[in-house]
């Protein structure tokens, strides 16, 4: 009786590991930033308030068009829209640009991420990047947007 239990808990246990896994968490390697900023403009995204990877090949942006109308939608790395939303309101325009993105990635990178998980522009105009190294360790760097200072690393 007691080898089904430990084979209960031994799958158990693997399945738990899997999970924390950072090869099946909502990651994608800071590689495809160039490959998703195309897909943006292609779609018509002029700027984006955060992109965030949300597992296996897809990831949502949010942001504006050229219009001024609010954004949101996910896609595949083929460029497919698997969801859509476009919204009219209020919401001030002032995302951050490809170029803007891509310094901050370049960032990312000098201190050891491999992998994103959310690039965004928080409400006090800073650039937070979350992500993951090569080793799994987590990663969230804060940075000023208008001169690219890092104003904190946080790994555990």
């Amino acid at each position: 009786m007691k080898r089904p239990l430990r084979y209960a808990f031994a799958t158990a246990l693997l399945f738990a590991l899997l999970a924390c896994s950072p090869t099946h968490a909502d990651s994608m390697p800071l590689d495809n930033i160039e490959r998703i900023l195309e897909i943006g403009k292609q779609y018509g995204f002029d700027s984006y308030r955060s992109i965030e990877a949300e597992g296996g090949n897809r990831f949502e942006l949010e942001g504006w068009n050229a219009s001024e109308r609010r954004l949101e939608v996910t896609f595949d790395l083929d460029g497919r829209v698997l969801e859509e939303e476009i919204k009219r309101g209020s919401d001030r325009k002032r995302g951050l640009t490809d170029d803007e993105i891509l310094e901050g990635v370049a960032i990312a990178r000098e201190h050891g991420m491999a992998r994103f998980e959310e690039i965004e522009l928080d409400d006090r105009d800073r650039i937070e990047i979350e992500g993951r190294a090569s080793d799994g360790t987590e990663l969230e760097l804060k940075l000023e947007r208008s001169s690219f200072t890092v104003l904190d690393v946080d790994r555990d």
